[in-house]
């Protein structure tokens, strides 16, 4: 079962989003596609999917019997359908096999949800749905966008180990670093139109990306030489030149009409050189200048210090929705400590962090925020930024006071010059979320909580957020079932609740 991509190409009002797009996927191959938020990736599944066409290009199944499924990354749902009814309707399963949706979704661990209505569900629930309705289907090649997307850690190890043992090719979109390393064979990323096909799995691709990083580096660096030492030739040469042209000393036998003829010729070889140099540094290919290494500590440094007890919970108890999430729970937050909290959805992680804030009230036990403890909080459902202001003004204006910092807040996550200039009310979701989180790091507080902020940022975006936190140096608590960022940051503690 091959799935087989030449030159697809399609273009949205003028601008190439793909550009020419050739790769085959062979018999049970996973393979991860990656690329920074709007390069890209999600047409390209929906024209594989047929959901889209190409404006140039094919797709080939062989043999035409392949069959595919596919997983979007949207899993809105307009009308009442319950979660059984969407599978048993969507895939038109007969009455004597209905029961294959009942198996498909005990396998997955929502039978509880079977009459509720699809559109009343979480994101992480609908996502579900749809890979139940996979398991009934068993298509030769599932084509997954952002399929861990709202998934609690339980989830995430239930599909990881599905889709390792599954009897078919798998065409994967995901900025789940920990799910791309343990289950692809290769890796495709998808930049400005173009992609790069890197065999092995993320921790390979991302060893041959610094490999890349490093050599472009040391070209840049000898091109830097080569420009210096070419425009130093070209200057002497037309120094010569006009040195040349000025002089007027005669021949021994005063024959002007000779002294004027060889310093004309001399002038002309001398032009000639430099002319050739010009042209040869002219059509020096040139290399893009490394971006350096940002100094962080100082732009997220809390205004001031707490007190050495941030957070102290003693005796919680809370039932929510006649259901008890909290029974004599404890917690103590120290100054300086970095916090995970993890567990699965619905465990009653948003719940502690709206009860830390003081939006909720417990049923009982104590809890108590520390001396010159000053919040900041990202929660995990943002309401966005629309503010007409171009964003380098809304970074000083609402978050630096300074425009250096400014600079350096957009260049730490990712914002281009361009974007600068853009007012925030037309930057994309996704940068959005990166305001958010940037306001949040930079705002001076001494205790951030981040409730899961990598939800809905690429690599690149993940891994600027992972630097971020790196160099803060006040007190963090973070909710997250990014299993990459758990591993990368060093908590001084790991809470899993149940």
């Amino acid at each position: 079962m091959n799935l087989i991509l030449n030159s697809i190409t399609k273009e949205y009002t003028g601008h190439r989003v793909l550009d020419g797009i050739s790769f085959s996927i062979v018999e049970r191959e996973v393979v991860g596609l990656i690329g920074k938020n709007g390069s890209g990736k999600t047409t390209l599944l929906k024209i594989i999917a047929g959901l889209e066409l190409p404006d140039l290009g094919s797709i080939q199944l062989v043999p035409k019997s392949t069959t595919l499924g596919y997983v979007p990354q949207v899993t809105a749902v307009e009308n009442d359908i319950t979660v059984r009814d969407f599978i048993v309707q969507d895939l038109g399963l007969a009455i004597e096999e209905e029961y294959k949706a009942d198996i498909a979704m005990s396998e997955i661990g929502i039978s509880e949800l079977s009459d509720k209505a699809l559109n009343h569900l979480s994101s992480g629930q609908r996502t579900k749905a749809f890979l139940a309705r996979l398991l009934v289907n068993k298509p030769d090649i599932l084509l997954l966008d952002e399929p861990t997307n709202h998934l609690d850690i339980e989830a995430l190890v239930w599909l990881e180990n599905y889709l390792k043992d599954y009897n078919g090719s798998v065409l994967l979109i995901s900025h789940d670093r920990r799910l791309l390393d343990k289950l692809t064979d290769r890796i495709i990323e998808l930049d400005e139109g173009k992609i790069k096909i890197y065999g092995g799995n993320y921790s390979f691709y991302r060893e041959q990306k610094q490999v890349e990083d490093e050599a472009k580096n040391r070209e840049y660096e000898e091109q830097q030489r080569t420009i210096k030492r070419l425009e130093r030739d070209i200057l002497e040469k037309k120094e010569r030149i006009q040195k040349l042209e000025k002089s007027d000393r005669p021949t021994r036998d005063n024959d002007k009409f000779a002294s004027t003829f060889f310093l004309n010729r001399a002038s002309r070889k001398y032009a000639r050189v430099a002319q050739a140099l010009e042209t040869r540094l002219d059509k020096l290919s040139k290399v893009e200048r490394p971006k350096p290494d940002l100094e962080l500590s100082t732009i997220f440094k809390p205004r001031k210090e707490s007190g050495n007890t941030v957070i102290y919970v003693k005796g919680l108890t809370k039932q929510l929705g006649g259901r008890e999430l909290f029974s004599n729970f404890d917690l103590l937050v120290e100054k300086g400590s970095r916090t995970a909290l993890t567990g699965p959805n619905g465990s009653g992680k948003t719940t502690l962090i709206n009860l830390i804030l003081g939006k909720a009230i417990p049923d009982n036990g104590k809890i108590e925020v520390g001396n010159d403890v000053n919040i900041g909080y990202l929660p995990q459902e943002q309401s966005e930024i629309n503010s007409p202001e171009c964003l380098l003004d809304y970074l000083i204006e609402n978050v630096t006071k300074e425009k250096t910092t400014a600079y350096k807040l957009a260049k730490c996550f990712l914002f281009s010059s361009e974007n600068l200039r853009t007012p925030v009310k037309d930057l994309s979701s996704g940068q959005k979320s990166r305001l958010a989180l940037a306001k949040i790091m930079a705002s001076g507080a001494n205790f951030i909580i981040l409730d899961e902020p990598t939800n809905h940022l690429d690599i690149p975006a993940r891994e600027s957020l992972e630097r971020a936190i790196i160099s803060y140096i006040g007190t963090l608590l973070i909710i997250s079932h990014d299993r990459y960022l758990l591993d990368a940051i060093p908590f001084d503690k790991v809470i899993e609740l149940k």
